[in-house]
């Protein structure tokens, strides 16, 4: 008898222990994927489908649409970090045998397979000509600011479309007085070069400032205000909107990715120097395709917006 009910112990302990895993296996079923292969492709589109916000992949760069109503970049290593969060332990890939054609298991993530689906990524969410395409504008806290066909003024609310890569930390409130700064112009230069200036920066803050293919020097010798107002240009673009490459760099490899997605190119001296690259320098002012690349990644072609500002002596 002792053994006997030994015996049944031991058999409602097993089938305790049997329902008990058939329940946790229930809710750990629940929160994963079931993918029916883990070839980059595959893994690649599940990514892109529970990134939960747009993404594209432009001008050698990846970019998702942030909550600012911008697209910001993403660069290949907070890319993996993304692929790593999103597929270790979320997703189970079938791997049916011959003596369970219902097998499942969990997806190798080892430095190739990480590298292969990011590669995969890319592709999927290559958009060549999303950012070149763009009308001019520029996103505040509160909305956009376009400028319409007949040079009116329009405020709109952001949308992906819209392809802005940058926004002003203020909210758009329409024209301003700005005694100060005209105190200091009229200080510094005559009423014409004003309104270069202003048209000139008014241009590229709306990344529009290439299709005037003209670029503006500051000539002078010391303490006549040139670095003030270079300091003061700097400060009203945001801070990820400024380049400060010099031209005599254009030519250089690695260097004219350095300007893509910028706004402005400020260069308080320009070397003295003779610029030997002149095709890349006409390119570059006027907003001609140029050929560049990030170091260990492929080359990539874009189309340079910046405008630019240098200072001589």
């Amino acid at each position: 008898k002792e053994l006997m009910a030994e015996a049944e112990a031991a058999d409602r302990d097993a089938k305790e222990a049997q329902q008990a895993a058939e329940t946790t296996l229930s809710v750990v079923s629940e929160s994963l994927m079931f993918l029916d292969s883990d070839d980059d492709a595959t893994l690649a589109t599940h990514v892109i489908s529970v990134l939960d916000r747009p993404s594209v992949f432009d001008q050698g760069f990846f970019y998702t649409y942030s909550d600012l109503g911008i697209w910001e970049t993403l660069n290949r290593e907070a890319l993996r970090g993304v692929v790593f969060e999103k597929l270790y332990r979320k997703v189970l890939v079938r791997k049916p045998t011959q003596t369970d054609p219902e097998a499942v298991g969990p997806v190798y993530l080892n430095d190739h397979k990480l590298t292969g689906v990011v590669n995969f990524i890319y592709t999927l969410t290559s958009n060549p000509d999303f950012f070149a395409s763009r009308e001019p504008g520029i996103a505040f806290k509160n909305g956009m600011v376009t400028i319409t066909a007949d040079l009116q003024i329009k405020f709109v609310q952001p949308e992906p479309e819209h392809a802005q890569r940058h926004f002003i930390d203020a909210n758009y409130v329409g024209l301003m007085p700005t005694p100060r700064w005209d105190a200091f112009l009229n200080d510094v230069m005559d009423t014409p070069e004003q309104a270069l200036l202003h048209e000139f920066l008014g241009a590229c803050l709306f990344d529009d400032a290439v299709r005037f293919q003209r670029c503006v020097v500051l000539v002078g010798y010391g303490a006549n205000g040139k670095s003030t107002l270079l300091d003061t240009v700097r400060v009203l673009f945001p801070e990820k909107a400024t380049a400060a490459l010099s031209p005599t760099l254009w030519g250089k490899r690695f260097q004219t990715a350095r300007l893509v997605g910028k706004l402005i190119n400020i260069v308080d001296e320009l070397p003295s120097q003779r610029i030997e690259d002149s095709d890349t320098f006409k390119k570059i002012i006027t907003g001609g395709v140029c050929e560049s690349e990030l170091k260990n990644e492929n080359g990539f072609a874009f189309v340079p917006k910046a405008g630019h500002i240098f200072a001589v002596n």
